[in-house]
């Protein structure tokens, strides 16, 4: 183990509460600003229970120390809450730009929908390029 990661501890303190990824209301008017992401970190995407030694167990939304991501299916982690190591699935591993990329999903859907008042402009743009090219 390297010293950054002996040295390294996570904090409890974390609001989970903004971290929630489910597709309520609620959630969707969530954002989250990049400086509550570690991006020294990866983080657990599904709860997952070791099954086997040498496997650690890590609950969704858990902050992991990557220690070793040079297997393409295992990567091996130091989960934060418990400071377990062990290897979990990398596919159950978000990176911290898959992350905020997750959490801010709402923020592409807000700019790319057009408001009421756009469309009514768009509509008259429109109506006006085909009586004019009539």
């Amino acid at each position: 183990m390297d010293a950054d990661a002996a040295n390294f501890t996570g904090t409890d303190d974390e609001e989970r509460s903004v971290l929630e990824d489910d597709d309520s209301d609620a959630a969707s008017m969530l954002s989250i600003p990049n400086e509550l992401i570690d991006f020294d970190l990866v983080y657990s995407l599904h709860t997952f229970a070791a099954e086997v030694e040498g496997q650690a167990n890590a609950i969704r939304d858990d902050r992991l120390f990557l220690m070793d991501d040079s297997n393409s299916f295992w990567w091996l982690v130091r989960v934060l809450r418990t400071q377990e190591i062990g290897y979990i699935p990398a596919e159950n591993i978000e990176t911290p730009f898959e992350r905020l990329a997750r959490l801010n999903k709402h923020r592409n859907f807000d700019v790319s929908m057009p408001s009421n008042t756009n469309l009514t402009e768009l509509t008259h743009l429109f109506t006006a390029c085909v009586c004019n090219t009539g």
